[in-house]
């Protein structure tokens, strides 16, 4: 399944912009285009077995600048219920690196 997207937002004290970093690629790619460590993710649903994309807990902060980035992994739309769960288990709670 090659329809994962990552997608940032940087937020400084006047501007907030985001952007894709990858579309349409494999979870494994997904994950790599974050970066590692990923030192934990939170869904963006409450019940995290129906979140639609999952961002960094920590956000990235460039101290020279004071610009922090956050990331987001987006779940392809077709997705189903079952494989929300499994991943739901992969992402909660976990140190995620390379898979």
């Amino acid at each position: 399944m090659n329809n994962w997207s990552v997608t940032y937002d940087e937020v400084d004290d006047t501007d907030i912009d985001s952007g894709y970093i990858c579309k349409n690629v494999s979870l494994k790619d997904a994950l790599y285009d974050m970066g590692n460590p990923i030192t934990g993710l939170e869904p963006s649903e409450s019940n995290a077995s129906k979140a639609r994309w999952w961002t960094t807990i920590d956000s990235e902060i460039n101290m020279r600048t004071g610009t922090s980035t956050n990331m987001s992994i987006h779940i392809p739309e077709n997705t189903t219920s079952a494989s929300r769960s499994r991943i739901a288990r992969l992402f909660q709670g976990k140190h995620i690196y390379d898979l």
